[in-house]
């Protein structure tokens, strides 16, 4: 079952795929969708024992619907827009095993993650802990552009283009 969470802040101990599910794709589907996809195929594919969906109201990307961050303690983490809710779901899931299975979740080869190499807003340096509120999960694009990444999250942004 998708956890649901709105505005109390979100610990995720275990790694979570975060999902803001009142985004609207420009099909109009919402990110509920979305979230409760990714809940079905990562139970499909046996990896509920090694990260969680968890449903937010907003990621504060409103403007790049549908947002999803990935997030957990010792993990880099990731956030990305203009997903769709029924078409991306096995790129989402092929990024997730990417993530988990990389060294601080630092994914190095994103060629794995399909649609979502073009989808990344904002790489995150690894958090030793966890307990974000929802609405800080985005950081400003011009972040990502002016280079003031840490070498390891920047080493995404070169492959994605």
């Amino acid at each position: 079952m998708v956890e649901e969470v709105s505005a109390r802040p979100v610990d995720v101990g275990l790694p979570a795929v975060i999902v803001c599910t009142t985004c609207r794709s420009e099909q109009g589907e919402r990110g509920a969708v979305l979230a409760e996809s990714l809940q079905r195929e990562i139970a499909r594919q046996c990896l509920g024992e090694s990260v969680r969906v968890v449903a937010v109201d907003c990621l504060n990307a409103c403007g790049e619907p549908v947002s999803l961050a990935l997030t957990g303690e010792g993990q880099a983490s990731y956030v990305f827009n203009h997903l769709e809710p029924t078409n991306d779901v096995a790129d989402v899931v092929s990024t997730v095993k990417a993530w988990l299975d990389a060294d601080r979740g630092f994914i190095e080869d994103a060629s794995a993650c399909g649609r979502l190499r073009f989808c990344l807003t904002a790489p995150h340096p690894v958090c030793l802990s966890v307990s974000l509120r929802p609405a800080i999960l985005s950081a400003p694009r011009s972040s990502a552009r002016q280079g003031n990444m840490p070498r390891e999250a920047q080493v995404w942004t070169m492959q994605r283009g």
